[in-house]
């Protein structure tokens, strides 16, 4: 009858190691190996040395008693569950502070985006554009306007704006040197924006 892989762990004091207890391991191997009568070999017992199994090390050289391990190898089981509870607080505290750290840097992005944002908008050539586009967008005017056109058809649709009239050669005059205008005005846009 086979011995689980949980069982044979427990009877050497070395359940808590995810290896000891997981079949096929070299650990678990070695277990086997031994529960099954067979010695431990050197590179085994540098193996084990190096996992810190000191006690299962010279129980299984045969330089303590059965009784001596147990008492050894309980001690060692309680030293690694304490080191592995530490080690896994340090990394929940490593998890928790680099959590605070991403939501320190977070915050500090979304301030510094909203304070560029702030600048931006309080620009007062932004906030002439902004106004230029609103005007442009009640007026139907959204193609592109030509640089030299641009400030005629401002001043356009900022007196249409005011419900001013422009006088009908104004009219006509400006009219006809925005290119803009025309459309708007053979459109019937004009006449929509300023009612």
């Amino acid at each position: 009858m086979s011995i689980s892989p949980l069982d044979l762990a427990k009877h050497y004091c070395v359940d808590d190691i995810t290896s000891a207890t997981s079949g096929g391991s070299r650990l678990n191997n070695l277990l086997v190996s031994v529960s099954k009568g067979h010695p431990v070999s050197t590179f085994g017992q540098k193996f084990l040395k190096s996992r810190g199994l000191n006690a299962l090390t010279d129980f299984l050289a045969g330089e303590i008693s059965k009784e001596e391990f147990y008492i050894r190898s309980r001690l060692e089981r309680e030293q690694r569950i304490v080191v592995a509870r530490q080690q896994q607080l340090e990394i929940e505290a490593s998890k928790i502070a680099e959590q605070q750290a991403e939501a320190v840097r977070q915050k500090a992005m979304w301030a510094r985006i909203e304070a560029e944002r702030i600048k931006r908008e309080s620009d007062p050539r932004y906030i002439a554009r902004k106004k230029n586009q609103e005007l442009r967008q009640k007026f139907g005017v959204d193609g592109f306007v030509e640089e030299q056109h641009f400030k005629q058809l401002m001043n356009i649709l900022r007196t249409l704006n005011a419900k001013s009239r422009l006088s009908e050669m104004d009219a006509v005059g400006r009219c006809e040197q925005v290119p803009d205008m025309r459309s708007c005005l053979s459109s019937g846009a004009m006449e929509q924006g300023s009612s």
